[in-house]
């Protein structure tokens, strides 16, 4: 049954104490008058108002909307039915988790709705201390549909159910810019500096599997970036007499590809040029120094951003060889670099990202 609910002295003396039990601040910014609600209801008090009821009581109070998903304050909210009381607890605190207050009612009335009024009305007083606390009928005005009685006391089936205050009695206010005003976001930067240091090895290039070094740098958009570096190997025996080391400096592009919050994959191709050297002991060399050296590669490369901005990467390419600088041995041996090779590397580094 639908009844208009009449104020009487002790429902009024344990309303009074309890909205001058909640913690209140006053409000020095902006932020200050937008919180996050979050209101639970216990086994034995699902008939009670639910949170968008009890967030449409605060609003007719202040008049305008003080929720806003992403507010540094929370109200926290708890109602269940014990005994022959309605168990309330009122927490206040930060986003990020300090408490900043707390208080425990237990409140003998047989309306759950009449105790959600005076939780609306606490709710209020600790958004803004001038509030309205007169009645809600008085604030609603004679016209306003009457309040839902929900239930006097638990049970096990549910009751008709209506807007406990009808949505056209409300005009909500245009949304307030909270998250603009209390944390600005800062503008995406023209172009992204990355900078890494890579342990590298290779198949191919050189004899065996070959370790080496090598640094490189890019700068461009979140997804297409120029990419310059360096990479070196040192001399890799062949024989007891030959060794063969390998330096290039390398340039190309990388992107587009996946992006995350703190992962990035993506393709790069790079042009290789450089010198490839051979140490000879025990042997006259023919033909000494460097022999030029040039490749492609192309290969897929992770970056992973979670300890931004210090960032790991990984990687993969495979070489293919343009200029093959051979080597002959008197005696009929001879060493070249493979046409396609691979190479892997691992990194770390910074981001401006």
């Amino acid at each position: 049954m639908f009844t208009r609910l009449r104020p009487r002295l002790g429902l009024s003396l344990t309303l009074l104490a309890l909205v001058l039990s909640v913690p209140v601040r006053v409000h020095s910014t902006e932020s200050d008058a937008f919180v996050q609600l979050r209101w639970q209801r216990g086994p034995s008090a699902q008939f009670c108002p639910d949170q968008r009821e009890l967030e449409q009581l605060v609003r007719l109070r202040l008049g305008r909307d003080p929720f806003t998903p992403n507010a540094t304050r929370v109200i926290e909210a708890t109602i269940d039915h014990t005994g022959s009381a309605w168990h309330v607890e009122l927490h206040q605190r930060d986003a990020n988790g300090p408490l900043q207050g707390q208080r425990v009612f237990d409140v003998p009335e047989d309306s759950c709705t009449q105790v959600v009024d005076a939780v609306g009305l606490a709710v209020a007083l600790a958004i803004d201390p001038n509030a309205s606390i007169a009645s809600l009928a008085d604030v609603a005005g004679p016209t306003d549909q009457p309040l839902v009685d929900h239930d006097r006391a638990p049970a096990n089936t549910a009751p008709p159910r209506k807007d406990y205050l009808s949505p056209s009695r409300w005009q909500s206010p245009p949304r307030y810019p909270y998250f603009a005003t209390e944390r600005p976001q800062k503008p995406a930067p023209p172009y992204v500096v990355q900078l890494s240091l890579r342990g590298l090895l290779a198949g191919g290039l050189l004899p065996g599997a070959a370790a080496g070094l090598g640094v490189a740098g890019e700068v461009g958009g979140r997804y297409l970036k120029v990419t310059l570096g360096s990479s070196y190997w040192p001399e890799t025996a062949w024989d007891s007499r030959f060794s063969f080391g390998l330096s290039t400096v390398d340039v190309g592009v990388c992107g587009p590809g996946f992006r995350s919050q703190h992962f990035t994959a993506s393709g790069c191709a790079r042009f290789h040029g450089g010198a490839i050297h051979a140490v000879v002991s025990g042997a006259h060399p023919v033909d000494p120094g460097d022999h030029f050296f040039s490749a492609l590669s192309v290969g897929p490369r992770a970056v992973l951003r979670t300890f931004a901005p210090f960032i790991l990467e990984a990687g993969a390419s495979a070489w293919l060889t343009l200029d093959q600088p051979s080597f002959d041995v008197a005696g009929g041996r001879s060493y070249q670099v493979h046409r396609l090779s691979v190479v892997a590397y691992f990194g770390a580094g910074w981001t401006s990202d």
